[in-house]
């Protein structure tokens, strides 16, 4: 056989192939693979986007290894149940880290706020497990991912113009960290109650498989509903960076312009003449000198 009818057979036996019907997988196995194959894609969209996100802070903001920025921190506070407001309060005249005791009656003010957000934050050792906990769980990441974009969005300097608040565009950075957060917490506690998949003679009931199957899949389409929120938050990242880049060839091209023209024209006129005046003097000076 030559090598055409060796391609020809090839191809007709794969049609043929692709032609039998396949034996339908069980209910359990599919949403295994579909849940399996959902999760790493999430996860590894999460992963390169907050990479992606702290490489691009200016190298004054950019956090160190095992420091967390305020949003990160206060999504990881969330995540674990503590309150992201006992960071960095203070107590008479110090400053603290994180403070958990009874507080001065000074309350919060705009500024304290502020600053509590703008922080970086050390990890401690428990803080650090707690963190790479979050990172690796598929839930736990979107709301990490979430606290890494609302960071970067936040050290836009033109995040502090009014632009977005006369165009009432502004997002809630705070808010949205802990609404997502919260989410991701609830839905990880869905997934705990749901538990592994139904094993021994009950995978083989009808009823528990098909309600397990149905209470699943409705945590995934929430899972999914919330990466959906995310991917929107950095969408809008984007849009703030590319105002943040116009701005900055606006302030640019402004700086350029205030350069008066006719100015310069003058002064390269004045200097001419001057030049071609001491020239002469220098000239002349010399003639008389040797005289």
């Amino acid at each position: 056989m030559n090598e055409r009818g060796r391609r020809r057979w090839a191809g007709a036996r794969r049609a043929a192939a692709s032609a039998q019907p396949t034996t339908p997988k069980p209910p359990l196995v599919r949403l295994a693979a579909d849940l399996k194959a959902a999760n790493a894609e999430r996860t590894t969209w999460c992963e390169s986007t907050r990479s992606s996100a702290r490489r691009s802070f200016p190298k004054e903001r950019r956090p160190e290894n095992g420091h967390v920025l305020g949003y990160e921190a206060m999504a990881l506070d969330v995540w674990c149940g503590r309150e992201f407001t006992d960071r960095n309060r203070s107590r008479g005249w110090n400053w603290v880290p994180f403070y958990t005791g009874d507080l001065d009656a000074t309350p919060d003010t705009d500024e304290t706020v502020a600053a509590r957000v703008a922080r970086t934050y050390a990890l401690g050792g428990d803080e650090k497990a707690e963190h790479a906990d979050m990172l690796v769980d598929p839930v736990g990441t979107i709301a990490a991912t979430a606290g890494t974009l609302a960071a970067r969005i936040n050290t836009y300097r033109v995040w502090r113009l009014e632009f977005f608040d006369e165009h009432s565009v502004r997002v809630d950075l705070t808010e949205e960290v802990n609404q997502v957060t919260k989410r991701a917490r609830r839905l990880r506690h869905q997934q705990k109650v749901l538990g592994p998949q139904p094993q021994g003679e009950l995978r083989s009931d009808d009823e528990v498989v098909r309600l397990y199957v149905e209470k699943a899949t409705a945590i995934e389409r929430a899972v999914g509903a919330l990466y959906e929120r995310l991917t929107a938050l950095d969408s809008y990242c984007d849009v703030v960076a590319s105002i943040q880049r116009r701005k900055n060839k606006y302030d640019y091209l402004a700086r350029l312009n205030g350069i008066d023209d006719l100015e310069l024209l003058v002064d390269d006129s004045m200097d001419r003449h001057e030049t071609t005046q001491i020239r002469e003097a220098a000239s002349i000076s010399d003639a008389l000198a040797a005289v």
